[in-house]
């Protein structure tokens, strides 16, 4: 039950992650609770704005 709970506890997360993207911006779950956002055509600083604002 507890996989479970987290799994739609994290899908919701991931939702509102995905809605405060842009459209070229890729998110992906690459483990148990971690995500990734791939940032195609952003420079290290744009990323680290991005990183702080999903923070």
């Amino acid at each position: 039950m507890g996989n479970l709970a987290g799994d739609v506890v994290f899908k919701n997360i991931a939702k509102i992650f995905h809605q405060s993207i842009h459209e070229e911006k890729v998110l992906v779950r690459l483990g148990g609770d971690e995500l990734l956002i791939f940032n195609p055509y952003t420079t290290a600083e744009q990323s680290l704005i991005i990183a702080e604002a999903v923070r």
